[in-house]
């Protein structure tokens, strides 16, 4: 069962643990993404220069998660200058990116006009109209604690199954195999062929 996004670190070749700092951390996983995160920006000058050096190894995967946070105290342009930067880097190197985005879905995607590889949503809890507003550019949704919420399946039922991904982002108390097998039940979906799709989706990404 493929995590596509984990801050929990795991043993296992289908968590893909996401850093966004201790970048030399990622020799000691099997796959990992690398981003400097809109939150953690003060040192985003020695952040950068750090991650474009482990963002080039095979085993990292993607780069992010990155992304734009309205809610976030880190300065407004100087989440866009890493975001934009971050962007240029996955391009560079044909890695997709994972995007984090709070209160930004409007600003996130013209930034991501520059993109040229693909782009997955980590963490997506919003509207329906938000979720068709994202799959129209191509980009793929990846659904967590979200989808134990009252009603959201009406939302996932309504995305492509080959623009999903699953996840626990630094979710403790549910694990991946739990996602998967609510994704299933929401989707009256084997849980087999669920877990096929997601591969073929990642493959699909790479």
């Amino acid at each position: 069962m493929r995590n596509i996004h984990t801050h929990i670190v795991h043993p296992l070749e289908e968590e893909v643990v996401s850093l966004y700092e201790n970048f030399p951390q990622c020799l000691d996983l099997s796959s990992c993404s690398l981003g400097l995160h809109p939150w953690y920006l003060e040192q985003a000058e020695r952040g950068w220069e750090v991650l474009q050096q482990y963002a080039t190894y095979s085993h990292v995967m993607a780069i992010g998660e990155c992304g734009l946070d309205k809610v976030s105290g880190t300065p407004w342009e100087r989440q866009q200058q890493y975001f934009q930067l971050q962007i240029g880097l996955a391009n560079r190197l044909n890695k997709p990116l994972i995007i984090h985005c709070v209160k930004a879905y409007a600003e996130c995607m013209a930034a991501l006009q520059a993109a040229k590889v693909p782009v997955v949503f980590h963490g997506f809890n919003k509207s329906i109209e938000t979720a068709q507003m994202l799959l129209s550019k191509g980009y793929y949704l990846s659904f967590g604690h979200s989808l134990f919420r009252e009603g959201y399946g009406d939302i996932l039922k309504q995305v492509p199954p080959e623009r999903i991904f699953l996840e626990t982002d630094d979710k403790t108390d549910i694990s991946i195999e739990d996602v998967y097998k609510r994704a299933a039940e929401l989707l009256n979906f084997p849980l087999d062929a669920l877990i096929l799709q997601l591969e073929k989706n990642y493959q699909n990404i790479l």
